[in-house]
């Protein structure tokens, strides 16, 4: 039994010395537990220390870390008023090249414009000179005719030159006005159907001292399109080496303006050599008349009859009878003439002028034909022939020929 607490002291069990601790007195028991408590100090402070020094070492490292954050704001700092400075020179690099660009599309543009006014002007410039140059060449072909100028003018056509005469204008009562011309044929042709084309109005307008010349084209333009146009056909005949009067009606004008001036063309349609033709040489006839005519010649008169005719690869092919009452052959001889349709009839209403009007068109729309005869015609016989005419059956109605003998024979033929 234990008599004391004093003299002994109880050990864990799990002490593998509890059962050889020798008793603990007192004493030893204080001394002990100064120790422990020294130990328990020593380890405090030591413990302290090294958590201070701990503690002085992430200070030092939070300094660090510190004066690193200081200098990282300071960069960014940097790289902020670096970045607005570049941006601030971005901005004004960006509006420098923004108002080159719209400098540039500026002066482009001006130049664009001043190019294009060039090019108008020089369009201008071009058409007044074709103007010019085109007035200069119609001069040639085209008479000025001025009101109160009985002078003549040369007028050039297709044929040749002719002289025109402004004899005098008068009004008409149903409107419009009369000009009388007179016309010069120096030639050695007949004229018996020809045009007077043009127009009339005012003077034409002079080009003042000093004027630009775009300003005098302008009033050129406007003075053309006052002009009053007009075109007429005549088949008067102009006779050769001849003056020739003639009435030319003109319609009523454009403008207010007074008549003092006339500009006309001629063109001619149809012309022959020397006086009018004598037709009295050639025969008439219709393609499909049974009736046998006289064909004339200088040898004398033959008879044509038309048997026939039918359509051919090269036109129509006329079968036909040629009477000789002669007595010698016909060697070699041909048919000549014009052929088309039937010709104009007068209308009952119509006037002198207009059935001549068109009968001269008629005649001038008749087409040309030769037809060699390649057989011998026998004297005091009847000999059958063939020939062809380029034309269609539509196209085909009149005819009007001429016998042409070019080789005779007297030589007698034995017939049977």
């Amino acid at each position: 039994m234990i008599e004391s607490q004093d003299e002994f002291r109880y050990v864990p069990p799990m002490s593998s010395a509890f059962f050889h601790r020798k008793p603990i007195t007192p004493q030893r028991s204080c001394w002990r537990e100064r120790m422990m408590a020294h130990g328990f100090r020593a380890l405090l402070i030591l413990c302290s220390c090294l958590f201070l020094s701990a503690c002085e070492e992430e200070a030092e490292k939070i300094k660090e870390l510190e004066k690193e954050v200081t200098l990282l704001q300071s960069s960014l700092r940097d790289l902020k008023d670096r970045i607005q400075s570049e941006s601030e020179r971005t901005d004004d690099f960006t509006h420098r090249i923004e108002t080159t660009e719209q400098q540039s599309t500026d002066a482009l543009e001006q130049a664009s414009n001043a190019v294009v006014k060039q090019g108008d002007r020089f369009k201008r410039m071009e058409k007044g000179m074709a103007q010019i140059s085109k007035a200069q060449q119609q001069r040639e072909s085209m008479a000025y005719l001025k009101v109160g100028n009985l002078g003549h003018l040369a007028i050039r056509t297709g044929h040749g030159t002719f002289l025109v005469i402004l004899s005098k204008v008068a009004p008409i009562p149903g409107g419009g006005t009369r000009a009388t011309l007179k016309i010069g044929n120096p030639l050695g042709l007949t004229v018996s159907q020809f045009d007077l084309k043009g127009d009339f109005g005012a003077n034409a307008p002079e080009l003042k001292p000093n004027e630009p010349y775009e300003i005098f084209s302008q009033r050129l333009d406007n003075w053309q399109k006052e002009l009053t146009p007009f075109q007429n056909t005549f088949t008067q005949e102009l006779k050769p080496k001849t003056w020739s009067e003639l009435t030319l009606d003109l319609p009523i004008a454009n403008s207010d303006a007074p008549l003092k001036l006339i500009r006309l063309t001629m063109t001619i349609k149809q012309a022959f050599l020397g006086e009018k033709q004598d037709l009295t040489k050639f025969t008439i006839t219709r393609i499909d008349s049974k009736a046998a005519i006289l064909l004339k010649s200088p040898y004398g008169a033959f008879l044509l009859a038309i048997d026939s005719y039918e359509r051919h690869e090269h036109g129509m092919l006329v079968r036909a009878r040629i009477g000789n009452p002669l007595a010698y052959t016909i060697a070699a001889s041909e048919l000549s003439g014009w052929y088309g349709t039937d010709p104009p009839t007068r209308l009952p209403s119509e006037s002198s002028s207009d059935y001549s009007l068109r009968f001269t068109t008629w005649n001038h729309n008749l087409k040309p034909f030769k037809a060699p005869i390649l057989t011998r015609i026998k004297p005091q016989l009847w000999t059958p022939i063939t020939f062809i005419l380029p034309a269609d059956e539509s196209h085909l109605k009149h005819l009007r020929m001429e016998f042409k003998i070019s080789r005779i024979s007297l030589s007698q033929e034995r017939t049977r």
